[in-house]
């Protein structure tokens, strides 16, 4: 390994655990073709999230049971029974939906899960789809047996990328969510030259901010293959960019993208 170690694509390192340490990164192709390194979300983290989220749970079952129960408790008859079957169902739903509907709707972050600063993914590192949610929250079933998710447990500590049951089975990941990383400090001659950068991805937008965050602890030859590397790719989308050097091509496409609140 060189002194500044394995760098990938998207500008981050990726050093190699040893075998007998536990897996703490993953490295995914995006759809751009970017070798993308994630960081996985630990053993503790997750469970903070998922307590954060039952008890969230938790508190809407109980208004659920009070509103439904008071009404049942005031009706006669079937109509009792009914309002207790409608509490039933919304119980149902609460502990289903609720991490499906954050899941799909919020790019993979339910409300534990964006304190704990996480995010689940697909194998191509995208946000989950609704199928994919679906899937891995219904697995939970098989993930709590036989109490205490002690399946669930068992599957993280043995799968190799910290997954639980519902992950394998939806083939998901739950990950460190990077994009609240500070950015980059632009040179001072980095303004938005007005390009039209729609075509830029978000993939893409992250292995420039952080490339221009660790050059200078490159190599020369590395940060010189990087930065010509990431820059073709810009030029094939900017045709504007032709004329300029490889790294201020970098620092140009991020300013513009900044300035538009990327």
């Amino acid at each position: 390994m060189t002194a500044d170690g394995d760098l990938l694509l998207d500008g981050s390192y990726n050093q190699q655990p040893l075998a007998s340490t536990p897996r703490e990164t993953t490295v995914i192709r995006t759809p751009e073709g970017l070798d993308l390194e994630l960081q996985l979300a630990g053993l503790g983290s997750r469970f903070g999230a998922a307590l954060v989220d039952f008890l969230i749970q938790t508190v809407m079952m109980i208004a659920a049971f009070i509103a439904f129960g008071v009404t049942g408790a005031m009706s006669n008859g079937d109509l009792g029974l009914l309002f207790w079957g409608f509490a039933s169902l919304t119980v149902t739903l609460i502990l289903l939906g609720y991490p499906i509907l954050f899941e799909t709707l919020n790019n993979g972050q339910s409300p534990g899960k964006r304190i704990f600063n996480l995010r689940v993914l697909g194998p191509d590192g995208q946000p989950v789809t609704f199928w994919r949610s679906t899937t891995r929250n219904i697995a939970r079933v098989v993930d709590f047996l036989p109490a205490n998710y002690l399946v669930g447990l068992v599957a993280i500590l043995v799968s190799g990328e910290n997954r639980r049951v519902g992950d394998l089975m939806a083939d998901t990941l739950v990950c460190v969510d990077r994009t609240t990383v500070e950015r980059p400090s632009l040179p001072p001659m980095a303004t938005a030259p007005g390009w039209d950068a729609t075509a830029v991805t978000a993939e893409e937008v992250q292995a420039i901010r952080a490339f221009l965050e660790r050059r200078p602890q490159l190599h020369f030859d590395r940060r010189r293959d990087l930065a010509a590397r990431l820059a073709a790719r810009i030029r094939n989308k900017i045709p504007e960019s032709s004329s300029y050097q490889d790294e201020a091509v970098l620092e140009l496409v991020l300013a513009e993208k900044l300035s538009r609140d990327f």
